[in-house]
């Protein structure tokens, strides 16, 4: 183990947000480590760099977040310093509230028990999605950001087409392809290979895992 430390000290933290409603003996045995050796880096033992590698892969981060927080792989869609405090049972989620901008608009406050039992997700990747191309008007959605090198499956995505954000349904195909659809008329559906997935056009941000429909009464 090098004599610099390869973590600051919020990491615990952060890796137990990553390892989310997973045991800890499941995530080890994802990231090929001990369990004993996971808790005792949840306690603030020093991993070093192979075993963040590994850890990191596993949840899906990057290993500059999981060491010292740094911007996930889709840096534009958090705020530097990162997110207010939570506080009890309150979660704090960045929301966004425009299809032509990629900036914060606010937060919305969720629980953490619900978040908990309804999806197996980070935390920290949690985002709110309002005004996106391709919802219906009023909608509100929950999704987790995708990070560089993560397959795709079929669902519901948040993507980015370079000037606005948009929503795609994604459809697996056989022989390695995807159908890529959405719910507005003016987006024809196109087949590509799943590998060249950026040929649609977009970049993937965030796959949707809930989507509140507003209606009124």
């Amino acid at each position: 183990m090098s004599n610099k430390k390869d973590i600051d000290e919020d990491f615990p933290r952060r890796l137990r947000g990553v390892i989310g409603n997973e045991s800890v003996r499941a995530f080890a045995m994802r990231a090929g480590l001990s369990a004993p050796a996971v808790h005792g880096y949840l306690n603030g033992t020093d991993p070093g760099r192979q075993a963040l590698a590994a850890m990191a892969r596993a949840g899906r981060v990057s290993g500059g977040y999981l060491a010292f927080g740094d911007p996930e792989p889709h840096s534009t869609f958090l705020l530097p310093g990162g997110l207010p405090q939570d506080a009890g049972d309150a979660m704090v989620v960045p929301a966004y509230a425009s299809e032509e901008s990629a900036t914060i608009a606010g937060y919305v406050s969720l629980s953490k028990g619900w978040l908990a039992v309804m999806f197996r997700a980070a935390p920290e990747r949690l985002r709110l999605f309002s005004q996106v191309h391709g919802m219906e008007a009023g909608d509100l959605a929950l999704g987790e950001l995708t990070v560089d090198g993560e397959g795709v499956g079929d669902g519901t995505y948040v993507v980015n087409t370079g000037d606005r954000l948009a929503a795609r349904i994604i459809q697996r195909l056989p022989g390695g392809k995807v159908q890529v659809k959405s719910r507005s008329p003016d987006f024809e559906p196109v087949t590509v290979a799943e590998a060249r997935i950026a040929d649609a056009g977009f970049r993937i941000v965030a796959r949707l895992l809930l989507v509140w429909s507003a209606r009124t009464v």
